[in-house]
């Protein structure tokens, strides 16, 4: 066997995963009208993974790193029956979970290997890890890379329920509160051991010509490192409280109608340390002055401070220089709102009380035709991890970069250079996703005892969470005069030499900005048929077809919209949208094939008969999704088509797309062609206007009880088959065309003619996968067997 120059060393390790789960329940009748019963859950829950988790990875084996996730959950519940027409249920709970992601040993520690040098903020790191190491163009080289280790992550709420119902004639009268408590914390994704960067570097004076020479000489291109571990407080509350009633106007005529009030607090860090961009806050005389390029008396590039007149190497160019107003403790915070400080805490307004009514009917047209129609509104708070975002912001974080030095000497963190970073922000108005349901349905029971279900379901949701990025370059900003490098005397103004694009954003001192808006919409509308069947006591079968369309501007809260025209650039089909989508199960008790009463057709009949089989079958049509294209031998297409770095142009499709499914064509690329130069405001084509392969499942369970007669005790036997016929689940194709100059499209499969191999444009490749981390993956077929004893309970 030959050796592959491209790597010489190779290991493979195992990691452990043990995990153990308690349960522990107690009821206690108290009396005929008094019920209580508490439960217990105690996790524990360990990985141990011998290069990194899924925010520390390596492959240099210093050995393994930890991932704990223990955590309990209480609940306990108590029922009082007050009078033959009034009830009270109290429940409350608690939970906690732990996270926590930590070296096992010592080997990470710096000084294990053999470092000594002192970085900038020698305290910040608490472990004094490794740096995070980059050998740039070194094939198949080591890394390094931690952020936020060890990390360190709790979530402990609490919730408090009563609810008290009354019937009185006609009426069930309800009410109830609910309370929960949130108490989070949560380390920010920070590089508190440092990154030090070895790559080769043409300006940098020390380079030797190799990212290992210059990690044994010492000598970094960049080095930076965070100044302190963030670890975030986050506190909320959630206050709701509701009335209805159940009245049943007339045999045939019943109403269900309410309202719940929500008190949705703005989850907020209790230190008071995050921050968040509004631009709002911005002063345009406060900007930042950055370091401008210019020529020195070689005709080298240089950087120059437009201040003071000082020079230094050209990595320094838009670098920021000035300091005072606009500066927060040295760092930029011009446009940062600070909780606590003339700004919510919670970085966005309260809402305060919010109205909820919702309204029910059900009428009986006939002894076999019901038709129920309701609606409602509905509010539900933001997830954790946007509010976790703005924990990092300035002036919270400070990262010093410095360049073209060595490990024996590194500067102090004040000597260190400060670029343009990017923020994140929240629309300080402040808004909580609203839903709006409607639903009508027809139930009728048809002969042959055939239950059928009809109904049309919908919804629209406003006020969803996108993002969008507040410092983005307008369209055609890269072809102006005023915006080509200063140094180019010859430009050509059609975007290839336009000048950095941080010196011409509408906010100096900042890269992309990322604002969380509250303008994200969404609607579902859909057709649902449903028919249930019961064949005896042998067979069930049921059946449901959902017809459906849902349409929006965000898949979801991590989706970057258009800045400048999101209805235009972003409506349309969602993700999640599967126009059809069919699901079928069964429950089949298979006939006694042993009827013999004889000693051998007794042992007979207790192994082959008393079986069921039961099985789900779901198939439906694929998502939507977008294509991306590139021209061999062109780059910075932003600024070429539309003029902004920050906008990209999007393939045209100039047909409806046709679908031949072919495992090297999936989709027809007939019709798919270049935009014109110039021409684009990044939305040439409609968004996530073409679909991926549908999907099909089925999933078979097999299982048999085994009476033990003695006191009433049983074994089960199951087999569970997931995709039970082992079908290839095809559920995504190759959807990145390249196009050559001429804008013809060449990256087709090999066997189709073109250039891109086996997996070239529209070939198939991704396989379906399970939701739900703990399920087999569905892309092959999985069978696994369980037994399980059952005995009855005794009582005295």
């Amino acid at each position: 066997m030959g050796v592959d120059p491209s790597y010489n060393y190779q290991t493979s390790n195992s990691n452990t995963y043990p995990r153990r789960e308690e349960i522990y329940r107690g009821d206690y009748n108290i009396s005929d009208k008094w019920k209580a019963y508490a439960r217990y859950i105690r996790t524990k829950d360990e990985t141990s993974m011998a290069y990194g988790q899924w925010n520390a990875s390596y492959n240099i084996p210093f050995g393994p790193m930890s991932f704990g996730a223990p955590g309990w959950s209480f609940v306990s519940n108590v029922t009082t029956i007050i009078n033959p027409t009034l009830t009270n249920e109290f429940v409350f709970g608690s939970s906690r979970n732990d996270l926590h992601i930590t070296p096992i040993t010592d080997a990470f520690n710096a000084s294990k290997v053999g470092v000594s040098y002192k970085m900038p903020f020698p305290d910040a790191d608490k472990l004094h890890l490794v740096q995070n190491w980059n050998f740039g163009g070194v094939p198949n080289g080591p890394t390094t890379g931690f952020a936020g280790t060890p990390f360190l992550n709790f979530n402990h709420t609490y919730d408090i329920t009563d609810s008290v119902a009354k019937v009185h004639d006609t009426h069930t009268f309800k009410a109830g509160i609910y309370l929960h408590k949130s108490l989070k914390d949560q380390t920010a994704f920070t590089s508190v051991n440092g990154i030090i960067n070895f790559d080769r570097d043409a300006n940098n004076p020390n380079d030797s010509n190799w990212a290992f020479s210059n990690a044994l000489l010492g000598n970094y291109a960049t080095l930076q490192q965070s100044n302190q571990v963030l670890n975030g407080q986050y506190r909320s509350w959630n206050v709701e409280w509701y009335v209805q009633d159940n009245w049943r106007a007339t045999q045939k005529l019943t109403l269900e109608y309410g309202i719940r009030f929500y008190w949705v607090q703005p989850q907020y860090d209790k230190a008071l340390q995050t921050s968040a961009w509004n631009p709002a806050l911005y002063d345009k005389a406060s900007a930042a002055v950055l370091r401008t390029a210019a020529l020195d008396s070689k005709g080298n590039r240089i950087a120059v401070n437009p201040i003071t007149g000082e020079t230094g190497p050209a990595a320094l160019i838009g670098s920021i220089v000035n300091t005072g107003k606009g500066f927060v403790n040295g760092v930029y915070a011009n446009g940062m709102g600070q909780a606590g400080k003339s700004y919510p805490k919670g970085l966005m307004n309260d809402r305060g009380i919010m109205y909820a009514p919702r309204v029910g009917i059900a009428y009986q047209i006939s002894t076999k035709t019901v038709v129920r129609a309701g609606g409602g509104v509905f509010y539900d708070r933001l997830q954790g991890n946007p509010v976790f975002d703005m924990l990092p912001n300035p002036p919270s974080t400070i990262i010093p970069k410095f360049y073209y030095g060595n490990l024996s000497s590194i500067p102090p963190a004040s000597a260190g250079t400060f670029f343009p970073a990017g923020v994140v922000g929240f629309d300080e108005a402040g808004h909580i996703p609203t839903t709006y349901n409607w639903n009508i349905t027809i139930q009728r029971e048809l002969p042959y005892s055939l239950l059928l279900d009809v109904g049309y379901v919908g919804s629209s949701s406003n006020h969803n969470l996108y993002r969008v990025n507040q410092n983005a370059i307008p369209l055609g900003a890269a072809w102006l005069p005023q915006n080509q490098d200063p140094l180019n005397t010859s430009p050509k103004f059609d975007g290839t030499t336009s000048n950095q694009p941080n010196f011409y954003r509408p906010y100096l001192g900042y890269t992309n900005t990322t604002d969380y808006g509250f303008g994200a919409n969404s609607n579902y509308n859909s057709l649902q048929v449903a028919a249930h069947r019961r064949f005896g006591r042998s067979f069930t079968f049921d059946v449901a077809y959902t017809w459906s369309k849902v349409m929006g501007t965000a898949n979801d809260d991590g989706v970057n919209v258009h800045p400048f025209n999101s209805r235009v650039a972003d409506y349309g089909p969602l993700f999640y949208d599967h126009t059809h989508v069919l699901v079928f199960n069964y429950v089949y008790n298979l006939p006694q094939f042993v009827k013999s009463k004889t000693a051998f057709g007794k042992v007979g009949g207790a192994v082959a008969n008393g079986w069921q089989v039961s099985g789900i079958t779901t198939m439906m049509t694929g998502q939507p999704d977008n294509l991306s294209f590139s021209i061999s031998g062109i780059g910075n297409l932003n600024e070429r088509y539309t003029g902004s770095p920050d906008i990209a142009p999007r393939i045209l499709i100039n047909s409806p797309p046709s679908y031949p499914k072919g495992i090297y064509q999936w989709m027809n690329p007939t019709g798919l062609a270049v935009p014109a130069v110039k021409g684009s405001q990044g939305f040439d084509s409609a968004p996530r206007s073409i679909r991926r392969p549908g999907d099909h499942d089925w999933d078979i369970s097999i299982f048999k009880n085994f009476p033990i007669h003695r006191e009433g005790m049983s074994l089960q036997l199951r087999v569970e088959m997931f995709n039970a016929f082992n079908q290839v689940r095809f559920n995504d194709f190759n959807r990145s065309a390249q196009f050559n100059s001429a804008g013809q499209l060449i990256n087709t499969p090999t066997v189709l003619g073109g250039t891109g191999g086996r997996f070239g444009f529209g070939a198939l490749t991704g396989t379906a996968t399970r939701a739900a981390s703990s399920s087999p993956p569905s892309s092959t077929s999985s069978w696994q067997g369980k037994r399980r004893a059952g005995w009855p309970s005794r009582t005295k």
